[in-house]
């Protein structure tokens, strides 16, 4: 066990290892509010997500907090998804260009995956495969969807447009919308 002043600790057994104050306290519990489990994604949920202190929950309400966290995650990605793609239709321009969309060309694939590296902080092999599954989502709107609503979580909807890439649109979008 390793202490430090503010009394928190490291330990480690042979059964892992956790941070956290010494001694087994116990704290107030808080509720969780009501309905919560089926709230959908958005700033509602943020909000109440946030305000949420998660020492003060037990193990059950914790996996309630668990199951919307998620929902909330698949919501942000799904609109950082649909940001990649805006940005995929934009050319290049500065501060005061005009407000202009045009179909992703692949003379355009080079410039957007820069900005889209830069933005996300992420390497170029990570910006294309961010703009691969957001221009995926955009040819399947059902699967975007089911991912803003928090139903799916993101993985899921890289299997999706992965494995219905191999389809035409026409025959992949049925597919999607019954998934």
């Amino acid at each position: 066990t390793v202490s430090g002043r503010s009394g928190f600790c490291l330990w480690i057994t042979r059964f892992g290892c956790g941070w956290g104050r010494l001694g087994w306290g116990m704290a107030e519990r808080m509720f969780l509010p009501e309905g919560l489990a089926a709230m959908p994604p958005g700033p509602g949920l943020a909000a109440v997500l946030a305000g949420l202190d998660r020492r003060r929950l037990n193990g059950h309400d914790l996996v309630v907090v668990l199951a919307a966290q998620a929902r909330q995650v698949a919501h942000e990605q799904a609109r950082l998804l649909a940001d990649v793609f805006e940005v995929s239709r934009c050319g290049p321009g500065g501060p005061d260009a005009p407000v202009l969309r045009e179909a992703p060309s692949s003379g355009l694939c080079e410039f957007v995956a820069a900005e889209v590296s830069a933005a996300l902080l992420v390497t170029r092999n990570g910006a294309c495969d961010q703009l691969a599954l957001a221009c995926g989502l955009a040819d399947l709107p059902a699967v975007h969807a089911a991912l803003d609503r928090g139903e799916i979580d993101l993985a899921r909807a890289r299997v999706l447009v992965d494995g219905l890439s191999v389809l035409s649109l026409e025959q992949a979008q049925p597919v999607a919308d019954a998934a």
